[in-house]
């Protein structure tokens, strides 16, 4: 027969099981009302039904930063709260982004380069006037040694638009008196009408330098306008980046105040079992290490939402920013208000292929480098030009009453306007052709070389950009079907989580877990937790990221271009 006191060790063992139970149970209901207060009905989100009710001390600790006593984190309750959405967010950051300000000034000078190319085919006017007195010593009577001359021109010149060459058209007056002995008319006045034209027929016909400039400008302005399109689109997925940054970093403050809550509730039913002699010091210390590390962690999240809500209003406000600046960004666009997308990447690389800025600046570099070819080709061949001068003179002047050889004035009038009047009766009329080549042309043709060698290279990045794109647009569709399937992997491993925290707890309060396993599953849950975050914040990232691979940011996003480019951003 077994001893009495063999009989009786496992009732006392039961018996001090059920005291420790009873110890928990009053530990953990202490907790839950703080201070005979009503437990608080807020409860996690996203640990679902399993989670505990957080206590007022940690709700009030996210708002003020004081927990217990401790100051954990900078005070947010006296800051003055800005609450934006995604689409406020980008509508402003359009205006004030200093980048977006930058940019917007390169169409508007390539736009004005663009037209003021076509400023080589402006007319030249030119107006000239004139007077001449001299008195020169002469030793014969053929010469007079006193002259006076008045004379102005005036006309206007340039270049032929398109077809290449030049033209001049002028007039010229000119009045002659002095001792004249040898002219039977003083003073003398001419009349001179001119127009010359100059005319290319092989070299720069059609293909000279103010007809490459100015298409090579205005393909240069679209590529500006495509180039700011391009840096729009970025700033674009930098404001959703930097919105959806601030989302989560917020979910894993909320997150680092729950666990650090939780934490301390286990440090303080550690701490009663420890009092009346259940657990020993040791689990003690582990659970001040568990509030202790969370505490850092909280300190960390805490800092990482405040740099994430730096970025985000440096990027929507620019300048409004200060170093002084104090504000409690809130982002109200919820991350779980999401839908799943049919992803069809090939789909997705035909819509890159039109809508995508740098590929069209590329293929706009590829018809620079054509122009420039084409340009070079004409430059070396020789040159062949045709000149043609047309003219008409006419001369009026009164008797010379000091003429001495030749005396019999012409049959002329004897005002200015006679000789005006007079210019259609003395037509004259000049052809010339003129023909040069430089022996043996090696400027030119080494330029034909290196715009040919220029053509290629650009072709070829134009089709490794091609590529680059293919790749960049799967690998962006390919996050985001991803993102979709890690949200639906991780909120499983939540639940999965949540529900072996429950179990954890359970076990503890019938003595068959310790403080420092149920951190360890807490431990646990805040992993999944902060999955969960992080695949909401990559899906959202990723839609962004597929739709700036694509050239759709502005379409998706329904922002008129046109509308950005005619905004004028203030400047602080």
């Amino acid at each position: 027969m077994r001893p009495l006191a063999t009989l009786l060790k496992p009732a006392a063992a039961l018996l001090n099981s059920a005291a420790a139970l009873l110890i928990t149970a009053a530990a953990i209901v202490s907790l839950a009302l703080p201070s005979g207060a009503a437990a608080q009905d807020e409860t996690d989100s996203a640990g679902g039904g399993a989670g505990r009710a957080r206590t007022r001390e940690a709700v009030e600790g996210e708002k003020t930063g004081v927990y217990r006593g401790r100051r954990l984190t900078p005070s947010k309750e006296n800051l003055p709260e800005l609450r934006i959405a995604l689409s406020d967010s980008i509508e402003t950051g359009i205006k004030h982004n200093l980048n977006v300000e930058v940019q917007r000034y390169n169409p508007m000078i390539a736009g004005e380069a663009a037209e003021a190319a076509w400023g080589a085919y402006d007319p030249n006017f030119s107006l000239e006037l004139g007077y001449l007195n001299a008195e020169v010593p002469t030793a014969t009577i053929l010469q007079g040694s006193d002259t006076m001359k008045t004379d102005g021109n005036i006309g206007f010149g340039g270049l032929i638009p398109l077809l290449g060459g030049t033209y001049q058209v002028g007039y010229t007056g000119i009045e002659n008196a002095g001792d004249m002995p040898v002219s039977a008319i003083e003073p003398e006045y001419r009349s001179i009408v001119g127009l010359g034209v100059d005319v290319p027929l092989l070299k720069d016909l059609l293909h000279h330098e103010a007809w490459m400039t100015i298409e090579t400008s205005a393909l240069q302005h679209y590529s500006s306008l495509d180039s700011f399109r391009n840096d729009l689109i970025d700033v674009i997925f930098g404001i959703e980046s930097a919105y959806w940054r601030v989302v989560a970093t917020a979910e894993q403050l909320r997150v680092a105040w729950k666990s650090l809550d939780t934490a301390q509730a286990l440090l303080d039913q550690t701490e009663i079992q420890y009092e009346v002699g259940v657990v020993s010091k040791v689990e003690v210390v582990q659970a001040e290490a568990g509030v202790a590390d969370r505490e850092f962690r909280l300190i960390v999240a805490d800092a990482d939402h405040g740099n994430a809500q730096d970025v985000l209003l440096d990027l929507v406000y620019g300048t409004r920013l200060r170093g002084d600046s104090r504000v409690n960004v809130v982002a109200t666009d919820n991350p779980e208000d999401y839908v799943t997308y049919d992803i069809d990447p090939g789909a997705s690389v035909q819509k890159a292929f039109v809508h995508r800025p740098d590929l069209a600046i590329a293929r706009r570099t590829i018809q620079e480098d054509e122009v420039q070819l084409r340009f070079a080709k004409n430059q070396r061949l020789p040159g062949l030009n045709v000149q043609f001068d047309y003219g008409l003179q006419g001369l009026a002047g009164k008797p010379n009453s000091g003429c001495q050889f030749g005396c019999t004035p012409p049959t002329v009038g004897d005002t200015f306007g006679d000789a005006f009047r007079s210019m259609g009766d003395n037509p004259s009329y000049e052809v010339r052709g003129v023909f040069s080549i430089p022996i043996p042309n090696t400027a030119a043709r080494r330029r034909v070389r290196l715009t040919r060698f220029e053509l290629r290279q650009s072709s070829s990045q134009a089709k490794r950009l091609e590529q680059s794109i293919i790749v960049a647009v799967r690998r962006a569709a390919r996050a985001l079907e991803a993102s979709q399937r890690g949200i639906v992997a991780a909120e499983r491993a939540r639940v999965a989580s949540a529900e072996q925290l429950r179990a954890e707890r359970i076990r503890l309060e019938h003595g068959e877990s310790t403080p420092f396993d149920v951190l360890l599953k807490e431990e646990t849950l805040v992993q999944a937790e902060s999955q969960k975050i992080a695949a909401l914040e990559t899906y959202r990232t990723a839609i962004a990221s597929l739709d700036r691979e694509q050239g759709t940011t502005l379409e998706s996003r329904k922002i008129q271009f046109d509308e950005v480019l005619s905004q004028q951003g203030p400047l602080r």
